[in-house]
């Protein structure tokens, strides 16, 4: 069973993040309430949460601490957040070597001296020595949203000897295969990954044709990436981000009742917090196809959903493509306004990740944007 990280609030008030072993997050979610829990706020999905053996031999405290960490850093990825977190979980190590530190000066004692400057320095030099990996997998998510092909390339070699784990090492080629396909041979990218198929259907049914769809969609094989979205709702429809992720395509390139009635499947309160803007966007692609007035304000909802996250790269994409929906929904003076200037924000990003149509459509839109 899979590890998903979660926060919410015990029946004495206090807020708690760990992580717990279900099966889907429905199982999940019914275990916390059955234990108390509130406000439950799942940061993973069954099939997009890895394995996560390191947590095994963790007691509950050790857990939260890593939990209440890992969450810090997922919602506003930065080193300063990084930093700090870390002095936080060392907190008493490094009191404990400024103590020592302290006494070495007062007794002037080399020896206490060197030994309170390793006690405090330790854990914060080491932590920072491993973030270069997370700085490095960050820029990888920069490089990747922004079309960035030889710096992808570059990125993602240096980081395939720090990241052997199957479902990070199956990232890093999806990603290489997604952006190589946008201007090459599509089939011939999705061969490189095949390799991937039969470990990533046993540790995460599902994902291996979610992520395949990425990379049609990069190719502008818009079918393809709707029928392929279709194949991992079928093998994993227990997952809400598979359902949520197959009504978004429905809603947006395939068909619009398809997407109304998977919706309808989808609880908000077993999403991972980031998926609950895509509920909105949803909804505004399907009313944008059907005239509805309501799309726009929900497309724009979507939006400030999205915008929680935009500290994360991961996002960009999305973000992006939501953007662009939403600025060829518009249609008022202001909301053209409005959106040009969002346009302006993610319009390199738009330009790659984006509908070749929707590119088309957008700078016939606003002339004064280039495609």
């Amino acid at each position: 069973m899979k590890k998903l990280l979660y926060t919410a609030t015990k029946n004495n008030g206090k807020e708690v993040s760990s992580y717990i072993e279900a099966n889907s997050n429905k199982e999940a979610l019914e275990s916390l309430s059955d234990k108390g829990f509130s406000n439950i706020e799942f940061q993973d999905d069954v099939v997009t949460a890895i394995s996560r053996s390191d947590l095994d031999d963790l007691s509950e405290n050790e857990l939260e601490q890593v939990a209440k960490f890992e969450a810090a850093i997922r919602v506003k990825p930065s080193f300063i957040t990084f930093i700090l977190n870390v002095f936080r979980v060392n907190k008493l190590l490094i009191l404990g070597g400024i103590c020592f530190l302290i006494w070495g000066v007062v007794d002037s004692s080399s020896y206490l001296i060197t030994f309170g400057l390793i006690l405090s320095l330790s854990m914060p030099l080491l932590s920072i020595w491993n973030y270069r990996v997370v700085n490095r997998y960050d820029k990888l998510l920069r490089a990747y949203a922004t079309g960035k092909t030889e710096a992808v390339a570059k990125l993602t070699e240096s980081l395939r000897k720090h990241m052997k784990q199957p479902e990070m090492a199956f990232d890093l080629d999806i990603r290489m295969a997604s952006i190589n396909a946008h201007h090459g041979d599509v089939e011939k990218e999705i061969e490189k990954i095949e390799k991937w198929r039969a470990i990533i259907d046993e540790l995460s049914p599902g994902m291996f044709e979610s992520r395949v769809a990425s990379i049609y969609h990069l190719h502008g094989s818009y079918n393809k990436f709707v029928e392929a979205m279709r194949n991992a709702f079928f093998i994993s429809s227990l997952s809400p981000t598979l359902v949520l992720d197959l009504a978004l395509a429905e809603a947006r390139l395939g068909e619009s009742e398809k997407a109304e009635i998977l919706l309808k499947k989808v609880k908000p309160e077993e999403l991972p917090i980031h998926g609950i803007p895509f509920i909105n966007w949803v909804e505004g692609a399907v009313g944008c196809r059907k005239g509805i007035p309501e799309a726009e304000d929900k497309l724009k909802s979507a939006i400030s959903g999205l915008l929680a996250f935009g500290d994360n790269p991961a996002i960009w994409p999305s973000l992006a493509v939501c953007i662009g929906d939403y600025a060829l929904c518009v249609n008022s003076e202001a909301s053209r306004a409005k959106s040009k200037d969002l346009l302006s924000t993610v319009w390199d990003i738009l330009k790659f990740h984006g509908e070749r149509e929707l590119i088309a459509q957008l700078v016939d839109k606003y002339p004064s944007l280039k495609a």
